[in-house]
């Protein structure tokens, strides 16, 4: 299995956006790829075209006991989802105990994406989280959403110095820029600067699109609702990257356990 995880340490960059266009963008090579929203906003859900008065999800699953396989949903994008319920702050707090005390999260992540042709993409809550410390149990790809702006040059020292994501996952994190609006002469200094600092480590990045929250709000796949938007270019080119990157990664393990 390959588990990809969508992070940031501040929330508004558009991490839920992305995860739901990686994710379509993946399922482009036949992989059979699954969808799971770790964030209480339960916003991934929207992208998929669930409805606003759907509330079950992975949160209550979390203190049932229940198989969260069984509790996929199929969309009609194809794409296996998991959402994350509405919750009340209790919930959220039993929730955050339970996968932070156990290996809850991970054994039922893996047992989602058990198969070699599977791909799993988790949603993770904005900044640091019982969610972000339980996921590390599966040694995930980790793509950090940025913006071209201040802010993310800020968390930048953050970032690199192991304070947020673990110095045992540095081989398996990417940046991606999102929002990127080279109108602006900031955007464009900025941009620049995290192309030179981040070298190979940055995986790509996305224009600002009308057609994505036009998209959101016709329920349609950007493939779909604007297949010549420059987004949806940007969003192919990440999922070829980490496609490229898996494919590589998977051939170096067989080498060595051969």
């Amino acid at each position: 299995m390959s588990c990809i995880c969508v992070v940031s340490p501040k929330g508004g960059v558009g991490k839920t956006t992305l995860t739901a266009n990686l994710a379509l963008a993946i399922q482009q090579f036949g992989l059979k790829v699954s969808a799971v929203d770790l964030d209480s906003q339960n916003a991934l859900r929207l992208h998929f075209g669930l409805p606003l008065a759907q509330r079950g999800g992975i949160a209550s699953l979390a203190t049932t006991g229940a198989d969260w396989k069984s509790a996929l949903l199929e969309t009609d994008s194809g794409i296996a989802l998991l959402p994350f319920g509405t919750t009340s702050r209790a919930e959220r707090q039993r929730f955050n105990d339970a996968i932070l005390h156990s290996d809850l999260l991970s054994r039922n992540l893996k047992a989602i994406a058990d198969a070699p042709d599977a791909i799993l993409l988790a949603d993770l809550p904005p900044g640091d989280s019982a969610a972000l410390q339980a996921v590390e149990a599966l040694s995930p790809v980790y793509c950090v959403v940025l913006m071209p702006d201040s802010a993310s040059l800020s968390v930048l020292p953050e970032l690199e110095s192991g304070d947020f994501l673990p110095p045992a996952a540095e081989s398996r994190r990417f940046f991606i820029l999102n929002l990127m609006d080279l109108r602006h002469h900031l955007a464009q200094d900025i941009t620049q600067y995290l192309r030179q600092r981040l070298g190979p480590r940055l995986l790509g990045t996305v224009h600002r699109d009308e057609a994505l929250p036009e998209a959101l709000a016709a329920q349609q796949p950007l493939r779909l609702y604007s297949p010549g938007s420059a987004a949806l270019v940007d969003f192919e080119h990440l999922a070829q990257n980490l496609y490229r990157w898996l494919l590589a990664s998977q051939g170096a393990e067989s080498g060595t356990s051969g």
